[in-house]
C-alpha cells in the first residue's frame, strides 16, 4: 500500500510542475493574432495634438498616439497605440500593427509612467501578440492622468512593452 501512494504522489507531481511548465513556457512559442477593426474612421492627415484640457471635447478621431517598445532584448514589442474617439463619445486604446513577444498573463495598462507603482488602468488581458486590437476605455478615467500604455506580466511583474503616448 505504502508503494501506491508514493507513486500516485510522484505521478501528482510530474503532472502539477508538467502543467505549470507549460502554462509558463508555451506562450513563448505560440502567438495569439487578432484582427479587430477601428471603432473608428482613423485619418491621419486631421491628427490633433490635443492639451489636457482638450481631451474632454467632442473631437472624433486620434487624440494621441505612441509607438511601441521593448522593455528589452528579449521582451520586444513594435507598432503603434492610438487614444481614439468614436462618434458616439467612446473612448477606445487602439493598437495598430501590433506585436509582442507572447508571454503568461499579459495585460494591456492605461499608466503614468513604465512603472506601475505611479498609478495604472487596467484594461484586461491582451488580447493577442500580434495583430490589430481595441480596448475601451472606461468614461470615468481621467485620460489626462495618463500617457503611457504598458504591456504587463502579471505573472512574472515584468514589462513587455510600452508606448509613450503625446
Amino acid at each position: 500500500m505504502h508503494r501506491n501512494v508514493k507513486r500516485v504522489i510522484i505521478v501528482s507531481v510530474v503532472a502539477i510542475i508538467g502543467g505549470l511548465g507549460y502554462y509558463l513556457v508555451s506562450p513563448l512559442f505560440l502567438n495569439t493574432i487578432v484582427n479587430e477593426s477601428s471603432p473608428v474612421q482613423l485619418v491621419r492627415d486631421n491628427q490633433v495634438d490635443l492639451p489636457e484640457e482638450a481631451l474632454g471635447n467632442d473631437i472624433v478621431g486620434i487624440l494621441i498616439s505612441g509607438s511601441f517598445v521593448g522593455a528589452d532584448d528579449f521582451h520586444s514589442s513594435s507598432g503603434e497605440a492610438l487614444l481614439v474617439r468614436s462618434d458616439s463619445g467612446e473612448l477606445f486604446l487602439r493598437f495598430e500593427n501590433f506585436e509582442v513577444r507572447n508571454g503568461p498573463d499579459l495585460y494591456v495598462y492605461l499608466a503614468r509612467s513604465t512603472d506601475i507603482g505611479d498609478g495604472f488602468v487596467n484594461l484586461g488581458l491582451l488580447k493577442g501578440n500580434i495583430g490589430d486590437q481595441n480596448y475601451q476605455v472606461s468614461s470615468d478615467v481621467e485620460i489626462s492622468e495618463f500617457n503611457t500604455v504598458l504591456i504587463w506580466c502579471r505573472a512574472f511583474v515584468v514589462l513587455f512593452g510600452s508606448a509613450e503616448m503625446s
